[in-house]
């Protein structure tokens, strides 16, 4: 009988990983070791890997997962050291092969002579930045300059908001920060001691391929998760209890709240606190009671005493 788990021990994690066919584990493997949601693992690319830092850069899903790096442990730089080998910088880290699809036509930033890509979307509102340099651009203005704008002037806006702050994160891993964020809006400065150029990626620029080959879809994950959670004698349940276990395993570490909800996304520890508030008193008392050093020497429970002197009677003269 299929046991119920939210988050999953080492033993189990390696079962689901055995039970996931050739194309699909490496995705699992990749949820495992990033605590990344779905759609931000199967959209990073070979140049959002750093391996000499030992991070990788993750767009970020929505306003509980932030655009960031998530820093990898020793067995991650592995795993994917080996997952981009022989790679272009322009293809997806994550590949499924039988399916096509065509490359945006993504542009370079060339930063003091670093080149820095940008998608459709990260281009755009960087141009038009760059037109208003020095001006405080509202974010309901920069939502109208993306392609394919959503109807809902609110979600419009946090797309907006989430794409920005993607190219201020890309422009700030250069060491430059450039956007920076104010009321209602971002502004974009540019010292005098740096040059900015841009260029439109093309087959001549090897980080920038045509196309990119295959590609794992929004709902690629659902049929091939349920055979490995089968296989490997587990309920069926979602993609993202990988990323619970992920989490999971850093907390029963004693790895400190606000570095989880880092590698995470979160803006804070709230979140953190409020689904894994349980294993969070359990690792700090286990931590306590495990690292906290000894001040006092056992003692034992009784005391000796030395014995009265034996008393003397005065001599009567």
């Amino acid at each position: 009988m299929p046991v119920k788990k939210d988050e999953f021990q080492p033993a189990e994690q390696g079962a689901l990983v055995r039970g996931c066919d050739d194309v699909f584990r490496p995705v699992v493997q990749g949820a495992l070791l990033t605590g990344a949601r779905y759609g931000e693992l199967v959209t990073a690319k070979v140049s959002e890997l750093d391996l000499e830092d030992g991070t990788l850069w993750v767009d970020g899903k929505g306003q509980d997962s932030r655009p960031r790096y998530i820093v990898l442990t020793e067995e991650g730089v592995e795993f994917f050291k080996e997952l981009s080998k022989g790679r272009g910088r322009g293809e997806l880290l994550f590949l499924r092969p039988g399916v096509n699809r065509k490359g945006g036509r993504d542009r370079h930033v060339i930063l003091n002579n670093t080149r820095i890509r940008l998608s459709p979307e990260e281009d755009a509102l960087h141009r038009f930045l760059v037109e208003r340099a020095g001006d405080l651009v509202l974010y309901s203005e920069l939502a109208n300059r993306l392609p394919n704008v959503a109807p809902d002037p609110r979600k419009a806006t946090v797309r907006a908001m989430n794409t920005v702050e993607q190219v201020r994160h890309k422009l700030q891993h250069q060491g430059r920060p450039q956007i920076l964020r104010g009321d209602g809006g971002v502004r974009f400065t540019l010292p005098a001691s740096e040059s900015l150029e841009s260029e439109e990626a093309s087959e001549a620029v090897p980080e920038a391929p045509a196309t990119v080959f295959g590609g794992w879809m929004k709902d690629d994950a659902q049929g091939p998760i349920r055979k490995a959670y089968a296989a490997a004698g587990l309920e069926p349940l979602t993609f993202h209890e990988l990323r619970h276990t992920y989490a999971s395993a850093l907390i029963n570490r004693g790895v400190p709240l606000v570095f989880v909800a880092q590698q995470l996304g979160h803006a804070d520890t709230r979140m953190v606190e409020e689904h894994y508030g349980h294993l969070c008193e359990t690792a700090k008392r286990d931590a306590i009671r495990n690292s906290a050093p000894r001040i006092f020497s056992p003692v034992t429970m009784t005391v000796e005493t030395e014995p009265e002197p034996p008393s003397r009677s005065r001599k009567r003269r």
